[in-house]
Parts: structure tokens; C-alpha cells; sequence
């Protein structure tokens, strides 16, 4: 928001003004030329103030001469004051043309990127037409300061004409001065309108901090794209798996056909050798026949012969008759039989070059199949790749963003009033509604007094677990990347640390952040399975109390165990060790190897009910000790051989509280002493690490030494935790003002507070401590109250905010110090993720498209499988069929002259009740015989005779 300042009357106001109320300090002093061309010689505001009070005075009031003289030597000082103003105003022009360019060159490139991707990214658009309402709205807000400025321009004017007409004696020089006057009003608009354009870039930063947000939720998306991706990979993973196993089936399928293929080649050959072997046995018949003819033709000549010289009875004659009858009938049937066979044969010679096709395009079907795979898994290798590089630069954009936003961060979450509570009463808690400080500052007001507080974030009363662990969960996050995390939760006893941390058992909207880290950490475990990472998690939890480390979960507990001597020690102790590649153990600590979150909420659950609590007049159930939740994360990759070993550490503090409100004596009075001790310890620690001192006391507590963690892989987070009771609220300043805000990221306005020196620091090892941070936090800034020192911290952490950017986007490049062409790369890195990003969802679309393909094919080359299988079933019963069939027909028995019947001429009928018989047919010559029907067999082709006598 641009301020105004209003103009006070007359021409000494009006130059205070000019100097915007503040005292010219070294740092808003002209350039060196400035000073050279002015003669070394600078005005303060004292010095220009004793100049415009200074009166002229002359030892006779009409003596114009001694007057003149005088006045002129003012004048010629109050043009070197002037002139000195010009240098400068010079100077400031200077420096706002300068980021006028600038801002008109970030302005153009803007333009650039909104023209290249509006059609592509829809969001830039409306980013882009944010940035042009803010610039409306300034430039409306600076039109509307220029006419007060103007109003306020004519009033002076007017002031001034009222006292050039009460001195009209002294018309000249009254004129020369209104000159000047006017010369330094000008100066003065200027400096006015360097203010205004210095706020205009406190809101410049305001929104580039809201665009940083945006880039973070971008990143967001790309992640959950990144997921979605993955999971589409596990898919195709699990379809070329299935396809893998049907090609396996198919190549098993192929060789049993081809089997099966030779096998009936085999028969095909045997029925090739058993047909030769027809065809010779057909002609052995066919020559036998032909001899038979012949002696038929013989028999017959000699039956003539016989007839004309012996006269050889009829029997005989039907001997040979029946015989030659005989063979033809078995020449006969040979021949269909031949027949039979050989369209049998041809039968199978077509089935078998059918077969011999269908076996050939299934091959080509299987070739088609086996490049299909390959193709597919040629493209998911690719898209695996395009996988691992797109989770390494989330990791790295994840990392930059929580740098960005300051590897220890501080909340502050303020629990709503509880029943019972005094809630009558003005409230003593009040949130900020500037831009600048909303949902990061926080007030408490009582009696006048008036302490603000800033944070990286500010939990109202009505913000649930699942806000809380919004902001937490990026650094479970980091944990599961492979650093080591401390997430603490730091307040007075009563203020809700342990809801925060552990939440209600039994209602899932309210549990707390370990319950909700555990189900992220588990969630990412089993979606990360899929490609081809192996976790191992060990927890461990103890707790802190009086110095003393004690297990919360032993094997073997027993009451024993807990026990304690009269000094206050356990009866187990464990040692904290360091080992060299920055691990911390614990000897004799119970560690368990846990696969679920079932598994870990149990053992929560266990130590839930051994931690140590005590009552006191502010807490019914106040926390007496520091309870520490470990978890240490080992993944590896298979795919990429990738190690990472993560930390997380989830600290729910003992309560801080006062003597004269807990009303604490004997035990509980050490308990007191010793966690406000380990509570400044640990300030002491985080202090030291924020300011990068050499030495960082963590020997100071068992607390800092345990949570000691070696290297540069590390995040920490704390919340503030506060009460909103009334009551509370000298303790709660006391508290906020305690919290290990990190240097840069806290600031304090209106007066300060210190613990009184009341022993609630327990002895004066204590008081020394809260001594020395007090030291530090004044260090920090000079003085907490000074607003231009918070400003040029905030300018200070932003710089390097974006020289830390810059040097992300193009690391081995010098680092660059132009904001807008920072945020411009970090656009166009977001502009080319989402393009990644797009071109992987179209690969994975292409390769869903060939999926289904291949399953089209694969139903097609299992229906052609089912009709192999059936044509291959029915050969091979026609292959049965043909072996059972004989290769050639027994002989019949040997023709045997009947005993019994009569035979007949042809044409004559038989006797009733008998049927006729072919018996002998030859040229000229044809008889029958006629059988009894008890001889005949209908069902046979040849007659039944009964056995000679």
C-alpha cells in the first residue's frame, strides 16, 4: 500500500516532510560526485531546519546595504543547500530510471511469456492479469497521492502569497526566497515521490512472494502428475508382465503345433508308404486275377473238353463256377477299397497344407507379437527414464523451494478457548489485516500494551490439524528424500503441544502430526514399491526427563525399571554416541523394525501410557519430560542402485511455566527448573545455528546433544504454541518472545520483555543463559523496534532468496541479480516441466492405444488358437480313424461247393420262402442259387454256409 504524507504549513514543515520524518542516515546519502561538486559539505535535517529558523538581523533596520549583504549571503547558503538537494534528487532519478528500465525490460519479457503461452498454460494468463490489476490499482493510488499532493502544493502557495503581500517592503528578496521556496518544495514532492515509488517496491516484493506461492503449488501439480504417471507406469509394467506370459504361452502353443505338425507329417508318410503298399498288393491282385482268367478260360476249355470226351458230371462244373465267382467278387471289393483309400488320402494331403498355412501365419503373427512387445517395452523403458529424471528435478525444485523458505522455519498456533475459560474479557490476542503481515504476525495486547510478532506462519484458533500438517508435511517429504528432519513443538504447559503433536486417539479429523507423517510416510512407501524402491523403517521413542533418558519401549518392562534413586537417576543408563558419518544411537535404546502403520500407532500407544505426567495448578495432566520420536528411513533403488537414509525426529517439549503461576515445590520444582534449563538450551542452539557461529553449544542438554545431527542434509521446524486466555498473557509475551526464531525470519516491535528474576529459571546458570540469548536476539538488529532495520532484513533475505533461485536454475553460472529475469527462468523451468509433463501423458496415451491393440490382436490369436486346436482335434481322430482302419482286406475263405440247395437257369424263379443267390456268371452262361432264409445273412455281403460234412 503507497502511504501519503500530509504537508505541513509552512516552508520548515514542508522540508521535514521532504525528509519523510526520518533522520538522514549514511545509507540515503547523495553519491560521492554529489558531494565533490557541493564541496564535501551535506545537510542534515538539523542543519537545513537551523538554516530556514535562522533570521537575518542588522544593526540599523535601515541600513539596506548591511541587510542586502546579509540576505545575500543567506541566499547563496540556501543555494548550496539547494543545490545539494538537486544532487540529490539527481541521484534518486537516477536510480529510478534505472528500475524503470528494469522494470519495463521484466515488464516485456512478461509480455513474451504470456504471448508464447497463452494458448498452452492458462494459469500464466491469469498471473499475468493479476500483475496488470496491481499495476491499474498503484497507478490509480498514484494519481490520486499526485492531486492530494497537488492540494496540498496550492494551499502552500497560497500560505506563501499571504506572507509576500504582509512584506511588500522587501518585494525582491521575498521573491528570490519564494523561488528557492518553490525549488525546495519540489524537492520535497520528489523525495515524496521516491517513498512512494520505494513502496510500490515493498509491494512489488509482496507479489513476487505470492508468485513464489504459485510456483510452489505449480510444482505441486507437476508432482501429483508425476504420480499419476508413475502409477500408469506400474500399469504398463503389469500389462507387458501379462503380455510377456502370453507370448511365453503362444511360443509354447507354436512348438506344440509344430510338434504335432511333424507328427502328422509322420503319419502322412506312413499312409504315402501304406498306399505303395495298396497300389502293389492292388496290382499282385490284378495279376493274380488275370492268371485266374486265364484258368478260367482253360477250365472252361477242358470243361469242353471234358463235356466232349469224358462227359465230367455238373458238380464239377460248379466247383469251378463258385470259384471263379469268388474271385471276382474279391477283385471287386479290393478295388472300392482302393478307392476308399485313396480319397482318404487326398483328404489329408489338403487338411495337411492347410495346416501347414495356418501354422506359417501364426508364426508371423507371433513375429508381429515379439516386435510389438519389444516396441512397448522400448517405450517403457524410455518413459522409466523420462520418471527417474522427473523425480530427480522434483526433488531438486522441492529442496529449493523449502530453501527458499529457510532450512528452519517457525509457526506459531494459537489454541482456541477451552471450557471453562474466561472468555468475558477483551481479547488479548489480535491478528494483523496488512498484506504484508496476514497469517504471519501476531499481537498481544493488554492494558495499552501492544507486542507484535512476525512468523513464517500463524495458526488462528479455528485452523485444524490438517492445516497444521499442510505446512509439516513437505518436511516429511525431505525425510523421505534422505534428510534429517526435527519438526519441535514449543510452548507453555497447557497451550496444546501434545494435541498438536499426538491429536485425539479414535478421530481421524484430529489426529495429530505424528499420526498424519506416519500415514504419508507409509502412503509413499507403498506407491514407491511400484517403482522398484525397498524401505526400511526402524522406530525408537524416549523421553527426557530431569536430564535423564529413559525407554519408552522396553521388551521387557517391568516395574523395576522405572524405579529411582533418591537423587533423581534411573536405575538403566543409556549414553548418547556420534559415530563419524553424523548417526546418532542410543546405547541399550529399544529399536523396532515396523512395516505398517498399525505397527507404529501401537507401539505410540505404549508409550503414550508410560510417558511421565504430573498435575499443577496451570495443567491437570502437564507433560514433565521431552518425548522424542525417532524414525529412521533406508530406501534403495532397484532399478538405479540409489541409497537414501533419512531422519525424522518428532519432539512434543515438556511445558515452560512460572513459579508464581504453577505454584511447583519440591520435585516438581526440579522438573520446572530442568525443563526451562533444556528449553534455553535449546534456544542457545538454534540461535547459534541460524547465525552460523563456529561454536553451537549442544552439550548444554541432553536434549540438543541427542538431536545433534552432523551435515548439510537437514531441516527444522518449530511451533509456537500459545493460549489465548487472558490471564495467560504476560506469560504468553514471555513465551513468544523465548521461541528460537532463526535470524532474519523474526522480528518484535513495541517493548520488550524479560523473565523476571523470580527462579523460574530454576538458578542463575539459567538467568546467564536467558542472558546471552537476549544478547543474541538484540544483536540481531540493533534494536527489535526499528522498522527500516526490518525492512532491510527482509530486502536482505529476499536478495539471497533469489540469488539462491538463480543459482538453482543455471548452476556453474554466475549468480544474477535481476529479480524479474530470475522469475522469468523459474517460469520457463515450470513452462518446460508441464511440456515434460504433457509429452509423457501423450507417450503414455500412445502406449495405452497399443495396449489395447495388442489385446485386440492377442483375442484374435486366441480365437485362431481355438481353431487350430479344433482342426488340430479332428485330424487327429481322422488320423485315428485311418490307423484302425486295415491296410488291405483279409482274403476271403476258399469257395467250397455246397451240399445243399439247387441251382437255377436264369430267368426261372425260385421256390416260395428262399432267395436267390448269386452263384456263377460268366458269357452265356448265368445260374442262381437258392438258400433257406436261415442261411442267408442280410447284414453280410456274402452268404453263410454250413461246414461241409
Amino acid at each position: 500500500m503507497v502511504g501519503t504524507a500530509t504537508p505541513r504549513r509552512g516552508s520548515q514543515q514542508g522540508l521535514s516532510v521532504a525528509n519523510g520524518g526520518q533522520d538522514l542516515c549514511p545509507d540515503s546519502a547523495p553519491p560521492s560526485n554529489a558531494g565533490s561538486e557541493c564541496g564535501g559539505i551535506e545537510f542534515s535535517r538539523e542543519d537545513v531546519d537551523a538554516l530556514l529558523s535562522e533570521k537575518i538581523k542588522a544593526k540599523n533596520k535601515f541600513n539596506y546595504k548591511e541587510r542586502c549583504e546579509n540576505m545575500v549571503e543567506y541566499i547563496k547558503r540556501l543555494r548550496l543547500c539547494l543545490r545539494w538537494f538537486q544532487e540529490v534528487e539527481a541521484s534518486y532519478m537516477n536510480e529510478h530510471e534505472r528500475l524503470t528500465i528494469s522494470l519495463e525490460i521484466a515488464e516485456r519479457r512478461l509480455a513474451e511469456i504470456e504471448f508464447s503461452s497463452r494458448i498452452k498454460e492458462e494459469e500464466l494468463s491469469s498471473i499475468v492479469a493479476e500483475l496488470s490489476e496491481n499495476l491499474s490499482s498503484i497507478q490509480e493510488k498514484l494519481s490520486r497521492e499526485q492531486e492530494d499532493k497537488k492540494v496540498a502544493l496550492d494551499s502552500l502557495v497560497k500560505e506563501r502569497e499571504g506572507r509576500l503581500s504582509s512584506e511588500k517592503s522587501e518585494a525582491s528578496l521575498s521573491q528570490e526566497l519564494s523561488k528557492a521556496q518553490l525549488e525546495l518544495s519540489s524537492a520535497n514532492e520528489r523525495m515524496l515521490s521516491i517513498n512512494d515509488m520505494y513502496k510500490r517496491l515493498q509491494e512489488y516484493n509482496s507479489s513476487l512472494q505470492q508468485y513464489n506461492c504459485k510456483l510452489q503449488s505449480d510444482l505441486n501439480a507437476t508432482s501429483e502428475s508425476l504420480q499419476s504417471l508413475e502409477k500408469e507406469k506400474a500399469t504398463l509394467v503389469e500389462n507387458f508382465s501379462h503380455l510377456r506370459g502370453q507370448h511365453s504361452s503362444l511360443q509354447e502353443q507354436f512348438s506344440t503345433i509344430k510338434v504335432s505338425y511333424e507328427d502328422a507329417s509322420k503319419k502322412k508318410d506312413l499312409l504315402d508308404n501304406e498306399v505303395q503298399c495298396l497300389r502293389g498288393d492292388l496290382q499282385h491282385v490284378r495279376e493274380e486275377r488275370d492268371k485266374n482268367r486265364e484258368q478260367v478260360e482253360a477250365l472252361k476249355t477242358e470243361v469242353v473238353k471234358y463235356k466232349e470226351y469224358t462227359g465230367r458230371s455238373i458238380a464239377e462244373l460248379d466247383n469251378l463256377t463258385l470259384k471263379s465267382k469268388d474271385l471276382e467278387v474279391r477283385c471287386l471289393s479290393q478295388c472300392e477299397q482302393i478307392r476308399t483309400l485313396q480319397d482318404k488320402l487326398t483328404i489329408a494331403e489338403t487338411r495337411v497344407e492347410e495346416y501347414s498355412i495356418s501354422s506359417v501365419e501364426t508364426q508371423a503373427a507371433c513375429e508381429e507379437q515379439r516386435k510389438l512387445i519389444n516396441d512397448l517395452q522400448t517405450r517403457l523403458t524410455n518413459a522409466e527414464s523420462k520418471v527417474i529424471e522427473g523425480e530427480k528435478l522434483r526433488k531438486k525444485l522441492h529442496n529449493t523451494i523449502l530453501e527458499l523458505k529457510g532450512n528452519i522455519r517457525v509457526f506459531c498456533r494459537v489454541r482456541p478457548l477451552l471450557p471453562g475459560e474466561n472468555s468475558s474479557e477483551d481479547k488479548s490476542i489480535s491478528y494483523p489485516t496488512s498484506m504484508e503481515f496476514l497469517g504471519r504476525g501476531v499481537e498481544l495486547v493488554q492494558n495499552g500494551q501492544k507486542h507484535s510478532f512476525t512468523f513464517d506462519k500463524v495458526f488462528m484458533p479455528e485452523a485444524s490439524q490438517d492445516d497444521v500438517f499442510v505446512e509439516i508435511s513437505q518436511l516429511v517429504q525431505s525425510a523421505l528424500d534422505g534428510y534429517k528432519v526435527c519438526v519441535f513443538a514449543y510452548g507453555q504447559t497447557g497451550s496444546g503441544k501434545t494435541y498438536t503433536m499426538m491429536g485425539k486417539p479414535g478421530i481421524p479429523e484430529e489426529q495429530g502430526l505424528i499420526p498424519r507423517c506416519l500415514e504419508q510416510i507409509f502412503q509413499t512407501k507403498q506407491s514407491h514399491q511400484s517403482q522398484g524402491w525397498r524401505y526400511e523403517m526402524q522406530v525408537s521413542m524416549l523421553e527426557i526427563y530431569n536430564e535423564m533418558i529413559r525407554d519408552l519401549l522396553p521388551s521387557n518392562r517391568s516395574n523395576g525399571d522405572v524405579a529411582r534413586t533418591e537423587n533423581g537417576s534411573a536405575t538403566k543408563q543409556y549414553v548418547i554416541k556420534h559415530d563419524p558419518n553424523g548417526n546418532t544411537h542410543v546405547s541399550d535404546l529399544t529399536v523396532v523394525d515396523v512395516c505398517s502403520k498399525r505397527e507404529v500407532s501401537y507401539l505410540l500407544k505404549h508409550a503414550s501410557h508410560s510417558r511421565l505426567v504430573g498435575k499443577t495448578q496451570m495443567n491437570e495432566e502437564s507433560s514433565r519430560s521431552h518425548f522424542v520420536f525417532t524414525m529412521r528411513i533406508s530406501g534403495i533403488s532397484e532399478s538405479t542402485g540409489q541409497q537414501i537414509h533419512g531422519v525424522l525426529n518428532l519432539i512434543d517439549l515438556a511445558g515452560s511455566e512460572r513459579l508464581s503461576k504453577s505454584g511447583s515445590t519440591g520435585d516438581r520444582l526440579k522438573e520446572t527448573q530442568s525443563i526451562n534449563k533444556s528449553l534455553s538450551s535449546l534456544c542457545d542452539v538454534i540461535f547459534a545455528l541460524a547465525k552460523k557461529e563456529e561454536y553451537v553449544p549442544y552439550r548444554n542438554s541432553k536434549l540438543t546433544y541427542l538431536l545433534q545431527l552432523s551435515g548439510d542434509r537437514r531441516r527444522r521446524s518449530l511451533a509456537g504454541m500459545v493460549s489465548p486466555e487472558s490471564t495467560n498473557w504476560m506469560f504468553d509475551c514471555g513465551a513468544i518472545d523465548d521461541i528460537p526464531v532463526p535470524y532474519g525470519n523474526f522480528q518484535v516491535s513495541g517493548s520488550g520483555f524479560s523473565w523476571p528474576d523470580d527462579g523460574s529459571l530454576g538458578d542463575s546458570d539459567g538467568l546467564k543463559e536467558g542472558g546471552s540469548k537476549k544478547r543474541i536476539r538484540s544483536e540481531t538488529c540493533g534494536t527489535s523496534s526499528s522498522k527500516a532495520c526490518r525492512e532491510k532484513l527482509r530486502r536482505d533475505r529476499l536478495n539471497d532468496k533469489f540469488m539462491v533461485l538463480g543459482s538453482i536454475l543455471e548452476p556453474g553460472r554466475p549468480a544474477k541479480t535481476d529479480k524479474a529475469a530470475i522469475l522469468i527462468d523459474a517460469v520457463r523451468m515450470v513452462t518446460r516441466l508441464r511440456s515434460e509433463a504433457q509429452k509423457l501423458k501423450e507417450s503414455n496415451s500412445n502406449l495405452q492405444e497399443k495396449i489395447k491393440e495388442s489385446k485386440v490382436e492377442k483375442n484374435d490369436l486366441r480365437e485362431e488358437k481355438q481353431r487350430l486346436k479344433a482342426e488340430k482335434e479332428k485330424l487327429e481322430q481322422q488320423l485315428k480313424t485311418m490307423n484302425t482302419q486295415p491296410s488291405f482286406l483279409p482274403a476271403p475263405p476258399p469257395p467250397v461247393i455246397p451240399t445243399f440247395g439247387a441251382v437255377v437257369p436264369h430267368g426261372q424263379a425260385p421256390p416260395p420262402g428262399n432267395k436267390l443267390v448269386p452263384f456263377i456268371s460268366y458269357p452265356g452262361v448265368a445260374m442262381w442259387q437258392f438258400m433257406p432264409p436261415a442261411t442267408v445273412d442280410t447284414s453280410q455281403d456274402h452268404v453263410l454256409r454250413p461246414p461241409v460234412a
